[in-house]
């Protein structure tokens, strides 16, 4: 979830206690303004004190972070929060390319998890130099970020998880992280109400990974609902996928971003329009 807006924010996590999840506080997409670079660093200045906040209100609960790639300027500050605060224990990695970068980040923070979100083109080709790494023992899982791969790669429209076209991509990224001894993180899917693609992804998961893999949500039902698939008590659903149309991506984003939210949601259809789709959509659109 976005690292802002304490009071809901800790009323949203205490409210997942119930689950076997973990909370990801986001410093990174869920937190910038694709139009204006200006206001995007207010919102993540901002965001670092609301995380700070989070945290401390919760002193018992662990968190992970995703901080800012590593050769951002917003990255320096994200690292002097982590020294801040002590029950911060894993760190997401975005647009890991350099393995070199991860190493020396790894040395500076012993403790932390590592958590590498590949979703570059960049990162994806080179994942298996990437996690030959000194920092392997320190990292937990290997990530892949479907919606940030296709906006490096200008793909549009984004090749969501119900087709075989996103497996073609995520299969091979699988074999290579489990040959490292490694376990597989899988990209967040948009449509949250879709309960049949839900269970499809479980599915694929379960077929192609040896090892336990880790299952990425963007909302308090979408937890719900992986929890129950994994624990076989959900009746199979089949629902028609569907990609936003220009009019979505046009006036809905644009409403979400004045409203501060880098996520936009179609109260309608349930579904999440990423900036990234957006950005995609405005390429394509001009």
């Amino acid at each position: 979830m976005p690292a802002f807006r304490p009071v809901p924010a800790i009323r949203m996590i205490r409210s997942l206690a119930r689950y076997d999840c973990r909370i990801l506080l986001d410093l990174e997409d869920g937190i910038k303004d694709p139009e204006n670079v200006a206001e995007t660093k207010r919102r993540k200045q901002q965001a670092r004190k609301d995380l700070t906040a989070i945290c401390a209100a919760l002193p018992r609960l662990k968190f992970a972070v995703r901080v800012n790639a590593l050769d951002t300027t917003e990255f320096e500050p994200d690292e002097h929060l982590l020294r801040r605060v002590p029950n911060i224990t894993s760190v997401f990695i975005p647009k890991a390319e350099d393995a070199d970068a991860i190493a020396a980040f790894a040395r500076r923070h012993p403790k932390h998890k590592l958590h590498l979100i590949a979703e570059t083109r960049k990162g994806v080709a080179n994942l298996n130099a990437l996690l030959d790494t000194a920092a392997k023992q320190q990292i937990e899982y290997v990530f892949f970020g479907n919606y940030d791969y296709h906006l490096d790669t200008d793909i549009y429209p984004v090749r969501e998880q119900y087709t075989k076209a996103y497996w073609d991509i995520a299969s091979p990224l699988i074999a290579t992280v489990e040959r490292h001894g490694l376990r597989f993180g899988n990209s967040p899917y948009a449509q949250l109400d879709d309960v049949g693609t839900l269970q499809f992804i479980y599915s694929q998961l379960t077929e192609k990974c040896s090892k336990p893999f880790a299952m990425m949500s963007l909302q308090r039902w979408q937890t719900a609902q992986y929890c129950a698939i994994a624990n076989g008590n959900c009746a199979p659903v089949k629902k028609k996928c569907r990609t936003a149309d220009s009019r979505e991506l046009d006036i809905q984003y644009r409403n979400s971003i004045v409203n501060g939210l880098s996520f936009a949601l179609n109260n309608i259809t349930r579904r999440i329009i990423t900036p990234h789709e957006y950005l995609l959509w405005k390429q394509q659109h001009g």
